[in-house]
């Protein structure tokens, strides 16, 4: 299931030379750079996958991997940073949460609340790590980083 599609509308003359150069967490990695003038679409996927559509083909990224992407100056878009809604797996949770997503929020407090706003668990720096709910009482939870939360249910 597709979760969002990116279509990119610039002028056939001024993609010629431009390219979309999409950077990884490893800042000692070059950024993989792709033509514009072969790019159909970029699609993001459910899974935390972005996938560029090309005339040739198609190539795919763990978003998690992606710190950046650019784009050529005709594009009259400079930068969109890379970052996914938050996902909780499983849902309903009966022992582990896992956080998909919001990689540009590690290091940040997340929180659990219940349903009444009580804060029942936190983290004071998480980083991507799994989240041990079984203390937890059954009943529906929201989960949030910064200014991101998901619902989730407590089995």
């Amino acid at each position: 299931m597709i979760a969002a599609t990116l279509m990119l509308s610039v002028a056939a003359e001024s993609k010629a030379d431009k390219v979309i150069q999409i950077y990884s967490n490893d800042s000692s990695a070059a950024p993989v750079e792709i033509p514009l003038q072969t790019i159909t679409k970029v699609q993001f996927a459910d899974g935390g996958k972005m996938n560029v559509v090309k005339s040739e083909g198609e190539e795919a990224f763990d978003i998690k991997n992606v710190s950046r992407i650019s784009f050529g100056e005709a594009s009259a878009i400079d930068e969109i940073e890379a970052s996914m809604p938050l996902v909780v797996t499983p849902n309903p949770v009966r022992d582990y949460l896992t956080v998909k997503g919001g990689q540009d929020l590690y290091g940040s407090e997340m929180s659990i609340y219940s349903i009444a706003g009580m804060r029942v668990k936190s983290v004071p720096s998480w980083k991507g790590e799994s989240v041990d709910v079984v203390s937890i009482p059954s009943g529906i939870y929201i989960l949030k980083i910064q200014s991101q939360t998901v619902k989730f249910m407590k089995l």
